[in-house]
């Protein structure tokens, strides 16, 4: 060790009874403090910048170990410790993308406009994308809908999403019709395609959305809709353990808490929600009590905008985390008025992104609310 090295060293030793290395304050904190560093904390706060923690904390450890940490032990071990939990906090946290669009009575438009989604989820660096309900095509009319229908296996919407989904190694959950034997009605259902392109699981919808707005528009989904009979359990994705729900679905409580109960983490209600249920807030207060009362994510992906003469969709893509809190949403339309979907939307095409931490998920279980006394 050089003169000045040794110097530097003794310097900094508090056994010795000198004073401390007047540069070791300003190292600890012009960061972040060395107390907080890497703790269970909210890493994107301004004391921990997650671009700082990310890139540069092995290259600062790195640079001024000799100079700080060797003289004191106690902050190499707690930095070490740190960082093998930081480490391991940071793999299982990964980010999940919503998207909207306005969809319409065209399978190619549509595509082209989900293949404009996954390149935007693509480049926020999601590791999972979520797509609306209904995204293939939404018909003016039962007779509409019975020509546009297509089995997945043919499908040009499906087909397409299964390619891109193979190129961008990206897995991608959306909802589609699927036709019924006998050709009367079709299938309200949402498709889970992985990454490498292939549809492993499928639910179908179970309650039907049987109303008469206040417009004076009557929407009878169980007249052209096949229900479901059954919920798909819960299954692996890059994010978790994923329980599919569809819109509608959001309503009835139980049926989330039973995906709860198979261990779901995130519930997915992919939406086409109408205008006026959305603008009375039953949108965000639903979702965030889903949230809250499962101790799960929620992804609420939307169409948004005017479809057609009797269509116009709410939009706010949303993800919602165990606590309820908002982590990202999208524009939507908040007016009866709005004729044009794009303009009051904010964009017809949009995603919002939110992480997906299940290290929250063990946190409220082992502090909070144990999973056991609530499912």
């Amino acid at each position: 060790m050089s003169a000045e090295c040794q110097s530097e060293h003794e310097y900094t030793a508090p056994e010795r009874g000198l004073p401390p290395n007047p540069d070791a304050p300003s190292l600890k904190n012009s960061i972040c403090p060395l107390t907080s560093l890497l703790t269970d904390r909210d890493i994107t706060s301004p004391r921990a910048p997650k671009e700082f923690l990310e890139r540069n904390l092995f290259l600062f450890v790195d640079e001024h170990r000799e100079k700080v940490w060797d003289s004191r032990p106690e902050y190499w071990e707690l930095l070490s410790n740190s960082m093998e939990a930081f480490l391991r906090r940071r793999q299982k946290i990964k980010s999940s993308a919503a998207g909207q669009f306005r969809a319409v009575a065209s399978l190619t438009r549509n595509l082209e406009s989900c293949r404009n989604i996954i390149t935007k989820t693509v480049a926020a660096g999601a590791k999972i994308l979520f797509l609306p309900e209904a995204s293939d095509y939404i018909p003016i009319s039962a007779s509409e809908s019975l020509k546009l229908v297509k089995p997945i296996e043919t499908s040009e919407f499906v087909l397409g999403l299964q390619e891109s989904a193979k190129q961008h190694k990206l897995p991608i959950c959306v909802g589609i019709h699927e036709p019924v034997a006998g050709g009367e009605k079709v299938k309200n259902t949402c498709i889970y395609i992985d990454e490498d392109g292939v549809v492993r699981q499928r639910y179908q919808k179970l309650h039907m959305f049987d109303v008469e707005l206040a417009s004076g528009v009557v929407l009878t989904e169980s007249r052209s809709v096949e229900p479901g009979k059954s919920i798909t359990p819960p299954f692996d994705t890059p994010i978790g353990k994923l329980g599919m729900l569809i819109c509608y679905d959001l309503r009835f409580p139980e049926i989330s808490l039973q995906h709860r109960r198979l261990g779901a983490q995130i519930i997915s209600y992919p939406s086409a929600f109408t205008l006026p249920t959305g603008n009375a807030g039953h949108w965000h207060t639903l979702l965030r009590a889903r949230a809250i009362e499962t101790q799960s994510y929620v992804i609420a992906p939307a169409l948004v905008g005017v479809s057609n003469s009797k269509r116009k969709s709410y939009g706010h893509s949303i993800i919602v985390d165990p606590w309820g809190k908002v982590l990202g949403e999208c524009k939507g339309v908040d007016t009866e008025n709005a004729e044009d979907p794009g303009e009051a939307a904010g964009g017809e095409e949009d995603i919002c992104v939110g992480e997906i931490d299940l290290g929250v998920l063990e946190r409220l279980n082992n502090t909070w609310c144990p999973a056991d006394a609530l499912f």
